[in-house]
């Protein structure tokens, strides 16, 4: 499916853009408008959700809910996230003396105490997100990517949604539609829970403190996998309902011709819907947009419609995603999304765009953008590629002994 490598590209541009302008401390923009999607760039990674529930239940919906072999899809998720991951974590601490003993000099170099070791080993098994907010590690706030690729929490949300697919498919691909509501109902609920446990915490007299465990305490809870369940559940619903009519026997005509319509609408929905999310979006240095629930639902809603509806167009109609630039963007969006949060703080150092003005945000993003590009395209050239044929091979060799017949055809992979 080439749009979807498109809808990365789009996602991954997007939130480079976003951070970019924050790094800038948010300039304003010359029209009220352009102002309003920019500051809503922070639902990118919502959009990343949706495309991840979208992509990987695909499959198991193609296959009749048959899931397949757990233990090959745990190779492919690893080989395409951790090796990529961890050369990122090491490039964090090998420029750490040409950026962060300038961007943050109080904070120390990781390896040097037993507190840094620590935050290694929670980063290297995932689990950086759901325990570094909980515990006050000094010097560190937050404690994701070493307060340098702080960009890296999702990938713990990521690697939460991996452990539950397996034990889900089947389940979501024959109530598809309940199991979305019921996502959206516990995210909700979850949000709700967050806001109040912090505020009982600050009533009590436990917090916020400034630079500590509880001051994090609302975000931190609130990023939790939970919390983004219906996001990734409306990327699954998009994958079944793309499945069932693409078999569903409609003319093929008409089905064209009611995709069109319903992206066009979709697009100017989301258009709106992004617009409403940045309307009131102007971030200070400790707030989290993520508080502004289910603002940021609607933007991811329709995105899986827009994504579902631009997947089964006419060619023409996807061709904004399906354009050989975008794909390739797509194609090396991982890479730019581990790497371009370590690119702009080193350019904003070294070459002191610090200015709260448009000129340090365009500044930023003209020196950003492409060597994020050339980031990740040496991720994935060098890296990821690599990595995913080693995977691929390993794939083919399970599955021909869990069968006792001979490998399998590469298509099958």
């Amino acid at each position: 499916m080439p749009a979807v490598d498109g809808f990365r590209a789009w996602a991954a541009l997007l939130i480079v853009t976003y951070h970019c302008w924050i790094a800038a401390l948010s300039p304003m923009l010359p029209l009220t408008e352009a102002q309003s999607l920019l500051a809503a760039g922070y639902v990118a990674l919502p959009f990343f959700f949706v495309i991840s529930g979208f992509v990987l239940f695909l499959p198991t919906c193609r296959n009749g809910g048959d899931f397949g072999s757990k233990r090959v899809y745990a190779i492919k998720r690893v080989a395409r996230i951790v090796p990529a991951y961890y050369v990122a974590l090491a490039g964090v601490i090998v420029l750490w003396p040409f950026v962060m003993a300038r961007y943050l000099p109080q904070t120390p170099w990781p390896l040097t105490s037993l507190d840094s070791v620590w935050m290694l080993f929670s980063h290297l098994g995932f689990l950086h997100h759901e325990v570094l907010g909980f515990r006050t590690v000094a010097g560190f706030i937050p404690g994701d990517g070493f307060s340098y690729n702080t960009v890296i929490w999702s990938l713990s949300v990521e690697a939460v949604f991996y452990l539950v697919l397996p034990l889900v498919a089947a389940l979501f691909w024959r109530r598809p539609f309940v199991l979305l509501g019921a996502a959206f109902a516990l995210e909700l609920v979850w949000r709700e829970l967050s806001v109040s446990v912090a505020g009982v915490a600050e009533r009590v007299g436990l917090g916020p403190v400034s630079e500590g465990t509880l001051g994090w305490l609302a975000p931190q809870l609130i990023t939790q996998f939970p919390a983004f369940m219906g996001q990734i559940a409306v990327g699954m619903t998009a994958a079944w309902v793309y499945v069932r009519v693409l078999r569903g026997g409609i003319d093929p005509r008409l089905r064209l011709r009611l995709a069109v319509g319903v992206q066009v609408a979709a697009g100017v929905f989301l258009v709106w819907a992004i617009h409403r999310a940045g309307s009131a979006v102007f971030l200070g240095p400790w707030e989290q947009p993520y508080q502004l629930s289910p603002r940021d639902e609607l933007p991811a809603i329709a995105f899986g419609v827009f994504l579902l509806a631009t997947a089964l167009a006419p060619g023409p109609f996807q061709w904004l995603w399906t354009n050989a630039v975008a794909r390739w963007i797509g194609v090396v969006s991982y890479g730019i999304f581990l790497w371009h949060l370590i690119v702009l703080k080193f350019v904003g150092v070294h070459f002191a765009f610090a200015a709260t003005s448009l000129r340090a945000f365009l500044g930023l993003l003209a020196a950003t953008v492409p060597l994020s590009l050339l980031a990740g395209w040496l991720s994935y050239r060098f890296v990821e590629l690599p990595a995913m044929r080693y995977a691929r091979g390993l794939a083919r060799r399970v599955s021909s002994g869990q069968r006792g017949v001979e490998p399998a055809p590469s298509a099958a992979t």
